[in-house]
């Protein structure tokens, strides 16, 4: 999960330089505020999926 909020956060500004010179800074912004919205979902959906399955109980320690 971490390396995937990495992994986003490393290419948003590559990818504000590719779409700046296109549509502008304020859209090019706007437009990585949603796909970093959408990369949070993909987070949060992982944590809820697999985070039961690996965490260490308390009382098996």
């Amino acid at each position: 999960m971490l390396s995937f909020a990495f992994v986003v956060g490393a290419t948003a500004p590559f990818l504000l330089g590719l779409i700046k010179p296109v549509i502008g800074l304020a859209e090019g912004i706007s437009l990585l505020s949603i796909g970093l919205l959408v990369a949070a979902v993909f987070v949060f959906v992982a944590v809820k999926v697999f985070l039961k399955k690996d965490r260490i109980q308390g009382d098996s320690i």
